[in-house]
């Protein structure tokens, strides 16, 4: 397992479903930036509501896909706008999107798109 990836069980989903796979992972990083895009504007707004859930989403979404560096920042910022805590918001926030690259740039490398 790689920092950003679960390559052991992408390479296993890989195997078993083949281009399927490769379909799905393709919407999940063509995804990425509208939905960091929506989290800011949900942050913006202070709707912590509506960021929590799509933090919660994003979580899930890549842990599915075995992003589980991404996963777990989700995580954070889930917790933050959980608690209304504008401060930690915003630091999940601005570590998110050079996360997003680098998760699709190993998506890449590692033949899953």
């Amino acid at each position: 397992m790689s920092a950003l990836l679960d390559t052991t069980n992408l390479d296993a989903m890989l195997a078993m479903l083949g281009e399927d796979f490769r379909a799905i992972v393709q919407q999940y990083a063509a995804q990425l930036d509208s939905e960091l895009r929506s989290m800011e504007q949900a942050r913006q707004r202070q709707d912590w509501t509506l960021l929590r859930r799509l933090a919660h989403t994003l979580k899930g979404s890549s842990g599915n896909v075995g992003a589980m560096a991404l996963a777990g920042q989700a995580a954070q910022l889930e917790r933050a706008a959980q608690q209304a805590d504008a401060q930690a918001a915003d630091a999940a926030l601005a570590a998110l999107a050079p996360l997003i690259s680098a998760t699709r740039s190993a998506l890449d490398a590692g033949g899953y798109t």
